[in-house]
């Protein structure tokens, strides 16, 4: 029990600094380097945001 119990937290320690790496990335874009984060932005709205219709799916 002890094994799986430490399995998780080393689980939840990898998904806690994958999201503080994906956070300063954002951040660091925002900040220094705001030309590209507006592209980042632009392409973050067409291509993942955007609704799929079914037509797009079933062809």
């Amino acid at each position: 029990m002890e094994e799986k119990r430490d399995m998780y937290i080393n689980i939840i320690i990898t998904e806690a600094l994958c999201v503080v790496v994906i956070l300063l990335t954002v951040l660091t874009l925002k900040y220094f380097f705001k030309s590209d984060f507006k592209d980042f932005e632009k392409w973050y709205e067409r291509e993942i945001t955007a609704d799929t219709r079914i037509e797009e799916v079933i062809e």
